[in-house]
């Protein structure tokens, strides 16, 4: 995640951490007609959260 133009570990940031911040994660970048370069690197290698550490 990227908070304040600056690369976070979302999964070990606290939602208190985050208030008042503006926050993007890799599903808020491009849009519905094209991959960000990003989110297309994440297609390409298969990337994906293990879900040890996705919140909730």
């Amino acid at each position: 995640a990227v908070s304040e133009h600056q690369a976070v570990r979302s999964c070990i940031m606290f939602a208190v951490q985050a208030h008042g911040h503006e926050i993007t994660t890799v599903e808020g970048l491009g849009d519905p007609q094209k991959l960000h370069p990003i989110q297309q690197a994440f297609w390409e290698k298969h990337g994906l959260q293990c879900g040890y550490c996705t919140p909730g």
